[in-house]
C-alpha cells in the first residue's frame, strides 16, 4: 500500500510529546485500513483559535483521506492538537466502514 501524510497549518505549539503520538495514531489508522485501500493519501489542516480551556489551545482540523475506493472528509474543532486529530480519525473511519456495508 502506498500512503502519503501531508501536514499543513500552525503546528507551534504542539509540543513534541504530542506530536509523537499524533503520528502514532496516523499510522495506527494506516495500518488498520492497509487492507481496505492500494493508496491512502491524508492531507492534514488545522489552525489554532484564540480560545484556551486549562492551558490548551483550540484548533480546527481539516482532513481528507484520498483513496482508490473514493474521498473521506472530516471536520473538527477541539481543545488540543492530539484529541481534535483523533476526533476526526474516528470521523473518517466511521465513513469508511460505512462504505465498505
Amino acid at each position: 500500500m502506498e500512503s502519503k501524510i501531508n501536514f499543513k497549518g500552525d503546528f507551534s505549539r504542539v509540543n513534541e510529546e504530542e506530536l509523537q503520538i499524533i503520528n502514532e495514531k496516523l499510522e495506527r489508522f494506516e495500518q488498520k485500513h492497509k487492507s481496505d485501500f492500494n493508496e491512502i493519501h491524508i492531507n492534514l489542516d488545522c489552525h489554532i483559535h484564540k480560545e484556551t480551556s486549562r492551558g490548551r489551545p483550540a484548533y480546527y482540523c481539516k482532513m481528507n483521506l484520498d483513496s482508490d475506493h473514493g474521498r473521506f472528509h472530516a471536520e473538527q474543532q477541539d481543545f488540543g492538537a492530539e484529541k481534535t486529530i483523533s476526533g476526526a480519525l474516528k470521523k473518517i473511519d466511521t465513513q469508511i466502514m460505512k462504505h465498505k456495508k
